[in-house]
């Protein structure tokens, strides 16, 4: 204590607070780092909850779980399952059957001596994956309070198990998880992976892999300096990662996770900060690397109902230095900023129908390299036999494509062009 006392001595005194974190089965049975040593939380879980005949309703929750992975468990394997732990307790002289027979009588009777569905039963229901819960009037951060309030509101229960959730922007509800989930990832609060959907490929659809973690509510906390709310957090979060960042790229990456996240306030800030960068930024390549990101987010603003006529500004003009900057045989003319390029060309499609997608007209492809290599074309644009009119061959491309042709940046056919 007086060592304690001495180390203190003239720290000034500051007030803190405590608050609780919903922990997981998985956690209380570690051994290493911080865990309560605890190596079936899940069985002492069901011991305390069951009011009554905790061995067969066990059993019960065994068979069931393996009936849900497709093993052949009927009615008849829990009555001798049951009777089996029961005479292991007795020849061992317990007077109930505890874990260690129940673990028996499983791998005897339910899974025909494999380990496998055993191993199973030990991960789910021995173990398990069940989240805590903290009272309601437990202290906490004013963000952790807002978060809590989001997810009552918009149904999005936080689980210990990973479950894949697909959403529809069209729908008001679906478009409220989607902004949640993408702000608290840009708070670092990474409760939602983004995967590829396997249905249909619409931007209007989206699939998240949600897992909640213990370490996620104290990142929470630890995003609590950037606002009380998660909107508002999330805009600090936003316009402090603009003013950080130094590289062009970073910007406009950030200025479509704006656009995701439903943060109207944070992207004025954003496209200063991007007008600033790419102004003074004179690399190619940068550029081209940079522009990418800013054309998803012109091209797919509309699905979410967001403006993004300035986006679309800056990416025009992104395009156009890089058209002048790049040298004509183009070394550094990466395919994904040539698709870039040719999506901020195009002229505006149509407006977009109920699926999410945009109405174009038949055989019109924006934003996409031909397919086949460009067959000639004459003077006026028509097919011909690659020959001039007086017989001489046409001058080559200048995009770098074979003579007698060039394709404009939407990915139609011209007329063959010099210089």
């Amino acid at each position: 204590m007086a060592a304690d006392r001495q180390l203190l001595k003239g720290l000034p005194k500051v007030k803190t607070a405590l608050t609780w974190v919903p922990w997981t089965h998985r956690r209380l049975a570690r051994r290493s780092g911080y865990g309560a040593g605890i190596t079936s939380p899940g069985w002492y879980g069901h011991l305390f909850e069951v009011p009554d005949r905790p061995v067969e309703r066990w059993l019960t929750k065994a068979a069931r779980l393996l009936r849900e992975e497709d093993h052949a468990v009927s009615s008849a394997h829990v009555i001798e399952a049951v009777r089996l732990a029961e005479g292991l307790a007795a020849i061992r002289g317990r007077p109930l059957a505890g874990l260690a027979e129940l673990d028996d009588a499983v791998r005897a009777v339910m899974a025909d001596g494999s380990d496998v569905p055993a191993a199973l039963i030990r991960d789910r229901l021995v173990v398990g994956e069940v989240l805590g819960q903290v009272p309601e009037d437990a202290p906490a951060v004013p963000l952790q309070r807002d978060l809590a309030r989001c997810q009552r509101t918009l149904r999005l229960k936080p689980e210990a198990a990973e479950r894949e959730l697909e959403l529809d922007l069209r729908k008001e509800t679906d478009a409220g998880r989607s902004g949640l989930l993408h702000r608290l990832r840009l708070l670092g609060v990474p409760w939602g992976e983004p995967a590829r959907s396997r249905g249909s490929t619409g931007t209007f659809r989206e699939t998240w892999r949600l897992r909640w973690e213990p370490e996620l509510s104290v990142r929470v906390a630890e995003a609590g300096v950037w606002g009380t709310t998660v909107l508002t957090a999330a805009t600090a979060k936003a316009a402090s990662d603009a003013a950080e960042a130094t590289v062009l790229a970073e910007v406009t990456a950030l200025a479509e996770r704006c656009l995701l996240a439903g943060l109207p306030d944070a992207l004025p800030v954003v496209m200063r900060a991007l007008a600033d960068r790419a102004a003074l930024d004179a690399d190619v390549g940068h550029l081209a690397q940079a522009l990418p990101a800013l054309v998803r987010a012109v091209r797919y603003g509309d699905v979410r109902g967001t403006d993004a006529g300035a986006l679309r500004a800056v990416a025009l003009g992104l395009a156009g230095r890089i058209f002048v900057g790049l040298p004509r045989p183009a070394r550094a003319w990466t395919p994904t900023a040539r698709r870039s390029c040719a999506a901020t060309s195009t002229p505006p499609t149509g407006p977009s129908d109920s699926s999410g997608r945009s109405r174009r007209r038949p055989g019109h492809r924006t934003g996409r390299p031909p397919s086949r290599p460009p067959r000639p074309c004459g003077s006026a644009g028509r097919r011909s036999s690659g020959r001039s009119p007086n017989g001489t061959p046409p001058p080559a491309c200048s995009a770098g494509g074979p003579p007698g042709c060039c394709w404009t940046t939407d990915g139609c056919p011209a007329t063959a062009r010099s210089g």
